[in-house]
């Protein structure tokens, strides 16, 4: 993903009222966290770079949002753009680890 595209999926996500924190740990890689610490955070994770883990939050905020702006967006085919890499999760493989906008009980 380039820098320009990161900010994009950040400003929709923030557009959308979606809060998403992140914070990187030496040695331990970028950990993420969807939701706030006054309403409590729905999804985390960690991944080894930046681009990665913005990806992951705004998968698992597309799924448990499944009604925003962002969701909509998100599914409209701007995933496939800002993930072009040939290791990125499919959807059989996100089932499980993330909750699915498709079927919430995935």
């Amino acid at each position: 993903m380039r820098q320009s595209d990161s900010v994009t999926v950040l400003r929709e996500l923030y557009a959308s009222e979606i809060n998403v924190r992140f914070e990187s740990v030496w040695d331990a890689g970028i950990h993420w966290r969807v939701g706030d610490e006054y309403n409590g955070y729905v999804g985390t994770g960690a991944a080894e770079d930046w681009d990665s883990a913005i990806y992951e939050a705004a998968d698992y905020a597309s799924g448990y949002y499944e009604h925003s702006g962002f969701n909509a967006w998100w599914w409209s085919g701007a995933r496939s753009n800002y993930w072009p890499k040939p290791d990125a999760p499919t959807d059989q493989e996100r089932i499980g680890k993330y909750p699915s906008p498709r079927n919430p009980t995935e």
